[in-house]
């Protein structure tokens, strides 16, 4: 692969190989808004009952059609000062790179069609030609119990490769 090229790969990661503490506390969380739902609806959740130390590396989106215009309520200081940009208020269609904005759009439609919790292990290689991986968790949050309007997410920066490298071929960047 050329350096400037972007590179995107992702895998889901089942629920019972979730190696974050992290996702698991928003897990919880969220299973216990549901109640007899499928999920909870947004406004039942308050962002203010989670660790505020996840909180930087909190999304949230309010899910449109067509998902290209997918708007970011919420977009945590951490991932802002992660990609140096601030999405709050932006669209999907505001995403500058089709590799990732293609990387983006394939997951919110995974976690709308599943409706349940989704946990990606992603993969990318920048232009700087590094490699890099990251966790990330997207839990659907539906408006009128059926369709889902928001889904929010929760990015882990950790190094899991090692742990989740047996289990998910996507770490191996050649092999897609």
């Amino acid at each position: 692969m050329s350096y400037g090229e972007e590179h995107y790969s992702f895998q889901v990661v089942a629920l019972h190989d979730n190696p974050s503490p992290a996702f698991q506390t928003v897990i919880d969380y969220w299973d216990s808004k549901c109640g007899e739902k499928f999920a909870p609806s947004w406004d039942s959740i308050d962002l203010m009952d989670l660790p505020p130390e996840i909180l930087p590396n909190c999304m949230v989106v309010d899910i449109k059609d067509p998902i290209i215009e997918t708007r970011y309520r919420f977009f945590g200081t951490g991932i802002v000062q992660l990609i140096g940009a601030e999405m709050t208020r932006q669209t999907l269609a505001d995403i500058k790179s089709e590799a990732k904005l293609d990387h983006i759009i394939n997951q919110y439609q995974h976690v709308v069609n599943a409706r349940k919790p989704v946990i990606f292990l992603a993969a990318y290689m920048g232009q700087s030609g590094q490699k890099l991986c990251d966790l990330m968790l997207r839990l659907p949050l539906p408006d009128d119990m059926e369709r889902v309007s928001n889904v929010i997410s929760f990015e882990d920066f950790g190094d899991y490769s090692h742990d989740l490298q047996e289990l998910y071929s996507v770490i191996d960047m050649d092999s897609n």
